[in-house]
């Protein structure tokens, strides 16, 4: 599969459910952004960007050696707008304090948000007879101008409810969460992707000049984009006062940071690795079409 064909298959596939600019864009919008971003990672490839002359060989061989092998290039695609967006993946661990228990109840409760919203939306249209239809009768007292503020929030409600169901997905309170799996999910992606890579014989080099790559790619096709938090260049501690700053994408970093995490979390790149054995093992625990990121659930959690 061409490069320019897996952009726009995973557009077409994923437009509509991973985000990789801001939650609150359309589907239109998101498809939109990954098609730009797919044209720019071509014309790089393609040699038309003077900006990525240096690192151009490298990241033809490299990826490449890497479709030859056989990696899924839905996958290469999907890590390196995950490892770029600029916020980590959240995770949903305990909200005992106020009912909700564990992963499953904040899913439970994103996808009532998505049924509720779709509901509300039906009643909300104008030939059908919900609330909106008998405002006046229901609530008589109010103003002309109250009932059309009113009638304003009820129609912005769905919305609303479809973009609360969406944050769920992403984010929990800090004091929710468990330090060990903040820490997992801090460097998840970076690290299935890194391990991904090495089951096609690339290391930290190809993972960093992809990765350098989505970032100018992203930057280009949306100059004006705003993250949750940076994935730009850094100034990170240094004993010596005039050093430069420092590329956390860069080969050195990526192999630090992974270094000093799998070190610590030994376990967890066993686990990581068998996952990710058998998302590429035969049969596929997969429905046709995904990624590695959109199966884990079915690969964590088998079927029986």
């Amino acid at each position: 599969m061409r490069v320019s064909d897996a952009f726009k298959q995973y557009a077409e596939t994923f437009g509509d459910r991973v985000h990789v600019g801001t939650i609150t864009d359309t589907p239109e919008q998101n498809r939109s952004l990954i098609t730009r971003c797919g044209e720019e990672f071509v014309r790089i490839l393609d040699g038309k960007s003077k900006d990525w002359q240096s690192d151009l060989p490298q990241l033809r061989a490299d990826l490449l050696r890497l479709l030859e092998r056989g990696c899924p290039p839905l996958d290469i695609i999907d890590f390196m707008f995950a490892c770029t967006r600029g916020r980590n993946r959240g995770i949903s661990d305990t909200l005992e304090a106020i009912g909700l228990k564990g992963d499953q109840s904040l899913s439970l409760l994103g996808r009532l948000c998505h049924l509720t919203a779709d509901k509300i939306g039906l009643l909300n249209m104008p030939h059908v007879p919900g609330p909106l239809s008998f405002l006046p009768t229901l609530l008589p007292e109010l103003s002309d101008e109250d009932r059309a503020r009113l009638a304003d929030d009820f129609k912005r409600l769905p919305d609303v409810l479809q973009l609360f169901g969406k944050l769920l997905t992403i984010y929990s309170p800090e004091a929710a969460r468990v330090p060990a799996f903040n820490e997992l999910m801090e460097h998840a992606d970076l690290t299935l992707f890194y391990i991904l890579l090495s089951f096609f014989d690339a290391g930290y080099p190809t993972l960093s000049v992809l990765l350098r790559t989505m970032r100018h790619v992203r930057y280009t096709a949306d100059p004006r984009a705003k993250y949750v938090r940076r994935f730009g260049r850094v100034r990170v501690k240094s004993l010596q006062r005039d050093e430069p700053v420092r590329d956390p994408l860069r080969e050195t970093a990526l192999q630090r940071r992974l270094y000093r995490f799998l070190s610590d979390n030994w376990n967890w790149r066993v686990f990581l690795s068998s996952l990710v054995l058998q998302y590429l093992s035969p049969p596929p625990l997969k429905p046709e079409g995904a990624t590695l990121r959109v199966a884990l659930p079915a690969l964590i959690r088998p079927t029986r």
